[in-house]
């Protein structure tokens, strides 16, 4: 029989706590505090366990919205034509963990937004920072109101609010720009 996750970890935690910690001795203050401190963090793992899942699927979703939204506003030279097809070979790719793809995504992110600072178009380097920042705003958002506990309703108006606005500033922008 194996263990549980949860049996293995207090295994650890109580090997920490009633083996190693009463082992140190009293002036080892800072290797007590680095034993404390590897308890509270298991404590922590232990508690967030079950949330864990759904927390890195909602990061994996904001991954591949910020490579669309990226790849909306991509333009540029041919480094970033290059490292465009590079993100939507990623995007297209269905092989593979959800982790590993989500990662590769990034990687490819990563490309585009140092292919466009090399070699992009000023309007280019205006719209991928519009779009990184948009994303960034939906992610703290997000954020905040998880930890303020607000409904999930209410996140989705949030939501709403937030793009709604964004249509609304980019339309105006584009309105001056070709008036």
């Amino acid at each position: 029989m194996n263990p549980s996750v949860d049996d293995r970890l207090n295994s650890v935690l109580r090997a920490l706590q009633s083996v190693v910690l009463p082992a140190l001795p009293e002036s080892a203050n800072l290797a007590r505090e680095q034993i404390m401190l590897a308890m509270g963090h298991i404590q922590i793992i232990q508690a967030q366990r079950d949330a864990t899942p759904a927390y890195e699927e909602g990061e994996r979703a904001d991954i591949f919205d910020m490579a669309r939204a990226l790849l909306a506003v991509a333009g540029g030279g041919e480094p970033s034509a290059a490292a465009r097809a590079g993100l939507e070979t990623r995007l297209a790719d269905k092989d593979g963990l959800a982790r590993e793809r989500a990662e590769a995504i990034r990687e490819a992110i990563d490309a585009l937004l140092l292919a466009a600072h090399a070699g992009g178009e000023r309007d280019y380097h205006r719209s991928l920072a519009a779009a990184i920042l948009g994303a960034i705003a939906i992610f703290l958002l997000q954020a905040a109101l998880t930890f303020f506990n607000v409904s999930t309703f209410l996140l989705q108006i949030a939501y709403g609010l937030v793009l709604t606005l964004a249509v609304v500033l980019n339309s105006t922008r584009l309105r001056r720009a070709h008036a």
